[in-house]
């Protein structure tokens, strides 16, 4: 069969030549709109071979959350209850040197945005757990000045290492059991345990452990979670030092 041609302006006599031309730019018109159907410009104007509806169905790129760090989490409501419990928290340490004061509550508003994060992600960011750890041996050491106990600030140090190696242990004892963002903020509380010396040190993780191993028999038995099921430990660990550093104040460490 042969092939049809469209009619160009030689072939078509002068009285119809409007009307070819007319019907030239509708092809054209036609298939702009059929490769629009089927065709989106890339980022550089070159065309793709994505449909429209799929196109269009595409997610949105979203902004890559900084360090672990969720995006929205530091809502008005959040920082309100961490700047309440920093308050509580600093009123509950009355008594002690003002720099432990000041880092108590910095550790406890600290430790609820952790307890946050690690239970919506598992997560523990060395964007907080990092500074953390600065702002405690900054607070510590001079605590140690003001009270003239260089010993104190060695036992801290100490604690710390101590505490951090210990974690380290068991998450290599047990795979998958802790993490190293669990091992950090084990290093963390173990400095802050430290000042009120090696009892509360050494009750901080016994009480989380404790508690955490309770909470897992029941979601056991309850059938809500496996025996390969992932924990949020690190709100543990902060609940068991806040319970050690309160058995401190009050002489009533079990340990």
């Amino acid at each position: 069969m042969a092939e049809r041609s469209r009619p160009d302006a030689d072939s078509v006599p002068a009285e119809k030549l409007p009307s070819a031309v007319d019907g030239v730019r509708a092809d054209q018109s036609r298939a702009g709109a059929g490769a629009g159907a089927g065709v989106r410009a890339g980022a550089d104007g070159a065309p793709t071979d994505l449909p429209l509806d799929e196109a269009d169905s595409a997610p949105a790129v979203t902004e890559e959350e900084p360090s672990g760090i969720p995006a929205g989490t530091f809502t008005p409501a959040l920082l309100t209850a961490a700047g309440v419990v920093a308050v509580l928290a600093a009123a509950a340490l009355v008594g002690q040197p003002w720099p432990v004061v000041v880092a108590g509550a910095g550790l406890a508003a600290l430790g609820l945005l952790l307890t946050v994060i690690d239970v919506r992600t598992h997560r523990l960011p060395d964007k907080l757990v990092g500074p953390g750890a600065v702002w405690l041996l900054v607070m510590l050491t001079l605590a140690a000045v003001v009270e003239g106990d260089l010993w104190a600030l060695g036992r801290v140090v100490l604690a710390g290492v101590v505490s951090a190696l210990g974690y380290l242990v068991l998450g290599l004892v047990r795979t998958g059991g802790l993490g190293l963002g669990d091992v950090k903020l084990g290093g963390v509380l173990g400095l802050w345990l430290g000042w009120f010396g090696w009892s509360a040190v050494l009750a901080g993780p016994m009480a989380a452990f404790l508690l955490g191993g309770v909470l897992a028999c029941v979601l056991l038995l309850a059938r809500r979670a496996g025996r390969n099921s992932e924990f949020a430990f690190g709100p543990w660990m902060i609940l068991g030092a806040a319970l050690a550093t309160a058995g401190a104040l009050t002489g009533n460490l079990l340990v």
